[in-house]
């Protein structure tokens, strides 16, 4: 059941949802939009670090929405609210919506908390801008907890019940520990929280290659909390605002693409790269015209190899390659400001080993997006494979700068760890490998990279041990290509007195 802004409540036994109208807004500035997640962003302690938004207040206790599976177990949780200030969550009241990925859970404070202004997610359409905040996990580069807040385009909006309520794609750069955070609308309205990003996605998939994001992350539109919140018994008042739309979003095509694009978003977050390219053909099949059908389908064909360059230099998968960059083509030509497409076509064309491409692409990329670290990233693998090894560690650090916690980060770690060892700083090229296998522990390239540099330097054994590790992993995945490198190593080893 769908509330709408015109009813009051809904009703189911008990339980009641009170949506109270405030005064229409218009448009603000990412600024002010920032300023509002600042306000109304919370972060949630416990095994799962996550983030969470404030939605409502009785009395003395607000209630926070955040992803179920922040709070997926029985724990000691708290929530942090803006002013750092930790406030205790009984689990006994964690109420989990009913077939999706939302719980709703509750603090008692006697302090004045700004709560969410509750947008109309329906409205949310495609090329729309959006934006997501949250807690990223504290690591290298983020040490102390710090508020993320990213700027993105909706890609799709789904009016059909997707995998755990995913029916929101976007392309806003999230990190691990954002899930349950605000997805807000151009007016500051809440439209969705955000669950599953493409790191995660590493995880869930047991794939560490994937050297390039495709610019997709997942979320739960209000709407799907509103309709289900009474079943879970809520008795809430919630302060809702029908934002004014320009007149072009009456425009808007059915959302037949809007309903195929979030289902191959979760089918490639699950892995299922096949069948994601199956929806994807129809995608296009369906609108020609969205850009972002033919970008995620690059990420289809890559994902069946691994995203992996060496995998894609082999002549057995060069047309995989082939039409990953004839996709992107496609999606530039669309849409020339997708930023996250310059940044895998640059990849693509480091695949293909053209250089000149690669590093054109890298710099559109950074110029529509300066805080993006994969152009960065894959700018200091490309000044490896050239051996300028001091830009290579002057890239790496860049990327490190914006970016040091998350599975990409590993591939900055790596480039940078080739550059110190070719500059005869072998201790600082063998921390930076350990670090990029910390991130990814299996990805068999990182061992291979370090296991070659233990050898060179005297440490045989120590280098046999990764070498054989990255054989090892290689063959697992069935990636020929770095198992035939890393054998031709070990056979080297063996042949030295």
């Amino acid at each position: 059941m769908k509330l709408g802004y015109g009813i009051p409540s809904v009703l189911v036994g008990a339980a009641a949802i009170v949506v109270v109208p405030s005064p229409a807004v218009l448009a603000l500035t990412s600024a002010q939009v920032a300023g509002i997640a600042e306000q109304i962003s919370v972060r949630i302690d416990g095994q799962a670090p996550g983030s969470g938004v404030m939605i409502a207040k009785q009395d003395q206790t607000y209630f926070v929405l955040t992803a179920a599976h922040v709070v997926a177990t029985d724990d000691e949780y708290e929530v942090i609210t803006p002013d750092n200030q930790r406030h205790a969550l009984s689990y006994t009241q964690v109420k989990k919506l009913p077939g999706v990925d939302l719980a709703v859970v509750q603090f008692r404070s006697d302090k004045p908390y700004q709560v969410a202004n509750l947008g109309d997610s329906s409205q949310s359409q495609r090329g729309m801008t959006t934006y997501v905040a949250g807690w990223p996990l504290t690591g290298t580069a983020i040490t102390q907890p710090t508020l993320l807040f990213q700027q993105g385009i909706i890609s799709a909006n789904s009016q059909v019940k997707q995998n755990d309520g995913y029916g929101l794609i976007y392309t806003n750069n999230t990190l691990p520990g954002m899930s349950g955070g605000p997805v807000l609308s151009e007016e500051g309205t809440l439209v969705g929280i955000h669950g599953r990003g493409e790191t995660d996605r590493q995880e869930s998939t047991r794939n560490p290659d994937v050297v390039v994001k495709v610019g997709y992350n997942l979320g739960i539109p209000i709407d799907t909390f509103l309709a289900l919140a009474p079943q879970s018994g809520l008795n809430l008042t919630l302060q809702g605002v029908t934002a004014q739309a320009p007149a072009a979003r009456t425009t808007a095509k059915s959302s037949k693409i809007d309903d195929l694009i979030a289902q191959s978003g979760n089918q490639l977050y699950q892995g299922n790269n096949e069948a994601a390219l199956g929806v994807l053909n129809q995608a296009i099949e369906t609108d020609p015209s969205a850009a972002d059908a033919y970008r995620l389908r690059a990420d289809a064909r890559m994902s069946a190899i691994g995203w992996s360059f060496l995998e894609g230099r082999s002549s057995k998968n060069r047309d995989i390659v082939l039409a990953a960059q004839q996709d992107i083509n496609e999606a530039i030509r669309l849409d020339p400001n997708l930023s996250d497409a310059y940044t895998i076509r640059a990849y693509l064309s480091f695949v293909l080993q053209d250089a000149s491409g690669a590093t054109s692409d890298i710099n559109q990329a950074l110029r529509l997006d300066p805080q993006n670290a994969m152009p960065y990233i894959l700018r200091a693998n490309l000044m490896t494979e050239e051996q300028q090894w001091k830009k290579a560690i002057a890239d790496a650090d860049e990327a490190l700068k914006l970016d040091a916690n998350s599975p990409y980060a590993a591939f900055a770690y790596s480039a940078r760890g080739l550059g110190r060892a070719n500059l005869r700083d072998i201790s600082g090229g063998l921390q930076d490998f350990t670090q990029a296998i910390k991130l990814a522990p299996s990805n068999a390239l990182f061992y291979m990279n370090r296991g070659t540099v233990l050898a060179l330097s005297g440490k045989r054994n120590e280098g046999r041990a990764d070498l054989e590790k990255s054989a090892s992993l290689a063959q697992q995945k069935g990636h020929t290509e770095v198992y035939k490198e890393a054998t031709k190593w070990l056979n080297l080893l063996k042949r030295l007195p």
